[in-house]
């Protein structure tokens, strides 16, 4: 018997492991009263608004990575909220969303956040995308160009040729049913220890509980790979280019879940500057979220300048403070849940824990972080535009960022 031949039908026994969730027809219930579900295209999805309206802020919405869940932002979101409307979820197959059989994939999750937006009556928004998500938020950029005002890519997995190995190999028939029949539960351990670069303060073992939970959770393992088998770039790479929005990109220095060359090659393509920011791994958000802010806002600030929004009046008044929590106030945060490549076992996406954290005290209008500059002794180091390895188009993008 050759090689093919037992390949196949290994896929073909572990096919009948890898099955779509339920089509509920109501959600189930939800403890956080900031929190609802959405029928977004058939998908029951989990979303977070928080915020107020009429603040004279563009919208946030925050878009996570693969495998995870809107927990990846606890630390940002309830920060930026103070002063403008944000919005995080989790898209279709991951998180508290649906799994049920259908589409999946970079285009499918991008129609999914534009109807998010028009379901929550948002007219338009800077997108921020991590990791996957990135991918994500670039395709809804390019579908529908008047109401994204910007765009944010955190750690981004967003170009074909940065598609592993084993994610090809999962998109032949039988192959990737036995790949992920047969290793996705299998290594959250090894794909959560690559998602930080301080592992002391970022892992722990009660968190590999939550973890496991969801991706035991009834068809996990079907959108996984259904969302594997979807991801397609080279047709919307080729047209990164064409956006006329501010763009940036941040990546931590140490990075070893989408690696900084990426980001570099990732710059190049789109023509974008690249932050990158030291002693920081796979997850900003958690590991440097106020130097996370900082290296996003002049995006956000110049989206807003070109769409006719900005700050508050000075009278405008701001919710009460409170003390500041984080990964800078010792909250022990809870794991990575991203089920990368099987066969290779590569680091996880996102954190799981999904212990809600207080907003800080608001800084200035110019930022929306308390002590935004103290976040670290050391200084990001800013990539101009086009300083990346491999430029992919001749000509530069249009608009100035």
């Amino acid at each position: 018997m050759t090689r093919s031949v037992l390949l196949l039908l290994l896929g073909v026994a572990f096919t009948g492991c890898v099955t779509a969730g339920p089509n509920w027809d109501t959600p189930p219930n939800l403890d956080d009263v900031a929190e609802q579900y959405l029928d977004i295209n058939g998908a029951w999805l989990r979303v977070r608004d928080q915020g107020p309206r009429d603040m004279g802020h563009l919208p946030i919405i925050l878009v996570h990575g693969y495998g995870s869940r809107l927990e990846a932002w606890r630390e940002l979101q309830p920060r930026l909220a103070q002063r403008r409307r944000v919005v995080s979820y989790d898209q279709r197959g991951f998180g508290h969303s649906s799994r049920a059989e259908g589409a999946y994939g970079p285009e499918q999750h991008a129609k999914d956040l534009i109807k998010l937006m028009d379901t929550l009556d948002i007219d338009e928004a800077v997108l921020v995308g991590h990791s996957y998500g990135g991918g994500v938020v670039m395709r809804a950029a390019l579908e529908d160009k008047d109401r994204v005002r910007g765009v944010g890519l955190v750690s981004a997995f967003a170009l074909e040729e940065d598609i592993p190995t084993d994610f090809r190999w999962a998109k032949v028939p039988g192959v990737g049913e036995l790949l992920f029949g047969a290793f996705f539960k299998e290594v959250p351990g090894e794909k959560y220890l690559l998602a930080f670069d301080d592992r002391d303060q970022f892992v722990s073992l009660e968190a590999l509980d939550e973890m496991e939970a969801m991706m035991d959770k009834d068809g996990a393992v079907y959108a996984a790979l259904a969302t594997v088998r979807g991801m397609d770039y080279a047709e919307a790479q080729a047209q990164y280019r064409d956006l006329d929005v501010p763009i940036v990109l941040v990546w931590g220095e140490k990075d070893r879940v989408v690696p900084l060359e990426n980001g570099k090659r990732l710059a190049a393509v789109i023509d974008a500057p690249l932050v990158v920011l030291p002693a920081c791994g796979h997850m900003p958000s958690w590991e440097r979220p106020k130097s996370l802010w900082r290296a996003l806002s002049p995006m956000v600030k110049e989206a807003e300048a070109k769409s006719g929004h900005g700050a508050p009046a000075p009278d405008t008044m701001l919710p009460p403070a409170v003390p500041p929590a984080g990964p800078e106030a010792d909250v022990d945060p809870a794991p990575s849940s991203e089920p990368a490549s099987p066969a290779e076992k590569p680091a996880g996406d996102v954190p799981t824990d999904e212990t809600d954290v207080p907003p800080a005290e608001p800084a200035d209008d110019a930022d929306d972080m308390d002590d935004v500059d103290a976040d670290s002794e050391d200084e990001a180091e800013t990539l101009p535009a086009g300083d990346g390895e491999r430029p992919m188009a001749p000509q530069r993008r249009k608009g100035a960022r």
